[in-house]
């Protein structure tokens, strides 16, 4: 049976204006069905297209405005996933080719990192700043530094050796004066790695003796020159005083002053001393010249003096 122009039919091709049907083709103004064609953002997934979330569809999505999925490299940063995307293959510019910012750590050198070798160990060679290994920087390079305290310290050298007295480096915090790496303890530099010293014990330069003491009564003075009769000190058991001289209780030779000690001592008031006791030679136990009228008669001199019968001139009267 035919229908009429109102009748609804099955077809292979097109539909009238009020018929209804499922077809493969064309869809009139008031009909419905699906298409081989389609539109991205449907949220449909037509041929060629990898996704379509419709409304969600972006360039910061996981499925883009020409729906296709986001991935690194796309020139489209797919916002929560990457945080740059320059869409090439150079690994050290501004974006990485894992379409991330550039940072210390990520095992590539970029910007001004001098280094970069992706871990935290600062042992080795790149520091986890990105920075070379270098003596200084306050971190021990292994095999290549023994010590590293950002300079010269009481155990550490300033080109991060160890210190030791005798290593050739001169170093003041550990109380270093000098430093000539050798066992010479007499030249310009000791064992100790001081400069010589009067009263460090080693005979050095223009020093006469050292003994390391500030004794000044035995045979090397604290000054490092050797006791002697006129430095001033009292050497014991070979010296009685000791005035820098001859003085009214002390002998230039550093005896007690003693008439009769066979030594002339001006400021002791004498004038002579022939040590003996006799009164009657040139010079009296008083240690004066013998003159007339000092009591004593000079033999082969006088005839007398002061006794009865003598006159002024030492000789008796006539």
């Amino acid at each position: 049976m035919s229908g009429s122009s109102t009748s609804a039919s099955d077809t292979t091709g097109g539909v009238s204006a009020t018929g209804t049907g499922d077809t493969t083709g064309d869809v009139s103004a008031t009909g419905t069905g699906n298409t081989a064609g389609g539109v991205c953002g449907d949220e449909r997934l037509d041929p060629g297209e990898a996704c379509d979330e419709g409304d969600a569809n972006g360039d910061t999505a996981a499925c883009t405005s020409t729906c296709a999925e986001a991935i690194c490299g796309d020139a489209l940063v797919w916002e929560g996933v990457e945080e740059c995307d320059d869409a090439n293959d150079v690994d050290d510019d501004e974006c990485s080719n894992q379409c991330q910012l550039p940072w210390c750590g990520d095992g590539v050198v970029q910007r001004e990192e001098m280094c970069d070798d992706a871990n935290q160990d600062d042992s080795d060679a790149c520091l986890s700043s990105c920075v070379s290994a270098t003596c200084g920087d306050g971190e021990i390079w292994a095999g290549m530094e023994d010590c590293d305290d950002m300079g010269e310290s009481m155990s550490c050298d300033a080109d991060c050796s160890a210190a030791t007295c005798g290593d050739g480096t001169v170093n003041a915090e550990a109380g270093e004066a000098c430093d000539d790496a050798n066992d010479v303890d007499d030249d310009e530099c000791s064992n100790l790695c001081q400069l010589p010293l009067c009263g460090d014990g080693v005979v050095q330069g223009e020093e006469m003796c050292d003994d390391a003491n500030q004794d000044d009564s035995d045979a090397c003075l604290s000054s490092c020159v050797l006791a002697t009769c006129g430095d001033g000190e009292i050497w014991a058991g070979k010296e009685d005083c000791d005035d820098m001289g001859e003085s009214m209780s002390c002998d230039a030779d550093c005896s007690p002053a003693a008439c009769g000690d066979g030594t002339v001592n001006a400021e002791a008031g004498e004038a002579c001393d022939d040590a003996n006791d006799v009164d009657t030679d040139a010079c009296p136990t008083t240690c004066q010249d013998a003159f007339c009228g000092d009591g004593f008669v000079h033999e082969g001199v006088e005839q007398c003096d002061g006794q009865g019968g003598c006159d002024d001139e030492c000789n008796y009267n006539s």
